[in-house]
């Protein structure tokens, strides 16, 4: 799976689990998904900027055998 994938689905996660709670706790369905799609892509790009400042964005980090890469 490719970082920006991975950028993708944790952003939609992290955003899923705050509409969901909205919604748990009474908020109207349909504001649910729209605050979930809004976070999604708001937090999205700062996702992306972490995996990459962090290098997992582009598999930079030791090996199976405990060389590192960089």
């Amino acid at each position: 799976m490719k970082g920006t994938t991975k950028a993708f689905l944790m952003s939609a996660m992290a955003s899923g689990v705050v509409a969901g709670g909205l919604y748990w706790l009474g908020c109207n369905g349909a504001l649910s998904i729209i605050i979930w799609v809004v976070g999604t892509v708001v937090a999205y790009p700062k996702v992306v900027q972490d995996m990459a400042y962090e290098k997992i964005l582009n598999h930079d980090w030791p090996t199976k055998d405990g060389t590192d890469k960089r």
